[in-house]
């Protein structure tokens, strides 16, 4: 049984959820296809470092738009930022204008948790059929499954890091930090909790032999 774990990175990289979670298929297939082996797809865990990402007013503005820390964005690009409603927008192209460019480092989300919570919809939708039998034409659900039948599973082990909901609509950070201090990677409790809930996954696919 193969565990898989990606995509986290791209997305500060300006990457969309539909691509990020495009890769993790394209891996998953490329295991799934050199190997006769079972592969059980992580959701990518929740993060919430945002703040080494917040756009930082640059004298490029007209050529790369933001530069956040550590990391110059390409032409054209700008971050994910939690729109009215909670939704999942991308600040404005600055231009120049300063006004903007302080409006939009006012809203900066430094929680990735709507993009992720995308990404993760769509891996799972492409592993596990929708009950009632075959899918209608055009309807990707289900699709690396029924390529591989028996041989892939989704686990989504988010809840692990986050806190009780009504915690997470406060201002304070949308993860537990006793267990990812940095906001990203857990520690040793962390993957503790982790194991044990990849071991529940894949118990619940009989893929766990008992000792």
């Amino acid at each position: 049984v193969y565990v898989l774990l990606i995509g986290t990175n791209n997305l500060p990289r300006r990457f969309s959820p539909a691509a990020v979670a495009s890769g993790i298929l394209a891996v998953s297939k490329y295991v799934l296809g050199g190997t006769s082996g079972r592969l059980l797809i992580n959701a990518v865990l929740p993060r919430a470092d945002g703040e080494n990402f917040r756009p930082k007013p640059t004298s490029r503005l007209a050529a790369g738009g933001w530069a956040p820390a550590g990391l110059r964005a390409p032409a054209g690009f700008s971050p994910p930022v939690a729109a009215p409603g909670g939704a999942s927008g991308r600040h404005p192209n600055p231009n120049g204008s300063r006004r903007r460019l302080r409006a939009a480092h006012s809203k900066w989300n430094a929680s990735f948790l709507p993009l992720i919570e995308q990404v993760n919809h769509a891996v799972h939708q492409a592993v596990y059929t929708p009950l009632g039998g075959a899918p209608m034409p055009g309807d990707k659900s289900g699709a690396l499954a029924r390529a591989f039948p028996g041989r892939v599973a989704f686990v989504d082990c988010s809840a692990v890091f986050l806190p009780p909901r009504s915690a997470r609509l406060s201002s304070a950070p949308s993860i537990r930090r006793e267990l990812m201090p940095d906001l990203l990677h857990p520690n040793a409790a962390g993957h503790r909790l982790w194991a044990a809930c990849i071991e529940q996954g894949l118990r619940n696919v009989s893929w766990l032999r008992e000792k």
